[in-house]
């Protein structure tokens, strides 16, 4: 991983109430790809969005990214995902 690489994380219940606001502001660029992480087992506190460049998210999560809407509002739902073998750990500050 290079020093300039960088990840962004949005806390799902932020999206939830400002996605429109979000929308607004967002200019066309890079597509960004996303993974939604899960907080506590079985519940949507906690949850959410890791996102950024194809190349750090594939190195981070692997393949389960996915592309992300440029519209907030359209973006995928959260959907229980399968354990993947761990190959990375990042540390969130």
């Amino acid at each position: 991983m290079s020093a300039d690489s960088s990840i962004a994380i949005t806390p799902k219940s932020v999206i939830d109430k400002n996605g429109a606001y979000f929308d607004t502001r967002r200019k066309s660029m890079t597509p960004d790809f996303g993974v939604w992480v899960e907080g506590m087992q079985d519940s949507e506190q906690g949850t959410f969005l890791a996102h950024g460049s194809k190349d750090i998210m594939r190195e981070i999560f692997g393949n389960i990214i996915k592309k992300m809407p440029m519209k907030l509002v359209n973006l995928f739902a959260p959907e229980p995902a399968h354990p993947t073998p761990r190959r990375k750990h990042c540390v969130i500050l």
